[in-house]
């Protein structure tokens, strides 16, 4: 996607964006959050069309969010499965 620098895992941090040309990267790790933690702070609401979101845990988020893809990763006895 055209980043050049690391890419961190947002797990403490909640929140790593990017910014490859021509568009935002945002990752976000929900899985530290309850319901009703306030995640106004997190930015996902500015996200424009342009911006590629990566939402760990989305379940946890307590507004309603239209996604355009849901991957689902579960760790089963012989590997992991993707849905």
């Amino acid at each position: 996607m055209g980043e050049t620098g690391p890419v961190r895992s947002p797990t403490y941090t909640l929140v790593e964006n990017y910014k490859p040309p021509g568009f935002l990267v945002a990752h976000l790790d929900l899985y530290r959050l309850s319901p009703e933690d306030d995640m106004s702070d997190l930015g996902f609401r500015e996200l424009n069309s342009t911006a590629w979101c990566f939402v760990e845990w989305p379940d946890r988020l307590n507004f309603d969010v239209n996604f355009d893809l849901g991957i689902t990763l579960t760790v089963a006895r012989d590997g992991r499965w993707i849905e």
